[in-house]
């Protein structure tokens, strides 16, 4: 399994609600492995298998999700 981390900002904070909605929406993708919000309630680290989705994927899904996110992908190692 080929592992990555997607790092992502969003444009605005997350709630509390709006964060366990994200990561049950994240976590439904094949492929995602774990999502983990900053306690900025803004950035984002998704673990992601290659082989099981793009990053673009897990990037559309967040906006689809209604969330607006800053710039392109931070970084992904």
């Amino acid at each position: 399994m080929s592992k990555s981390e997607l790092y992502l900002s969003l444009s605005t904070p997350a709630t509390a609600d709006e964060q366990n909605r994200l990561k049950t929406r994240l976590h439904g993708l094949n492929g995602v492995i774990s999502v983990d919000i900053g306690t900025d309630a803004r950035s984002l680290s998704i673990c992601f298998d290659q082989a099981g989705i793009s990053p673009g994927r897990i990037r559309e899904r967040v906006e689809t999700a209604g969330f607006g996110v800053d710039g392109q992908p931070a970084s992904m190692q």
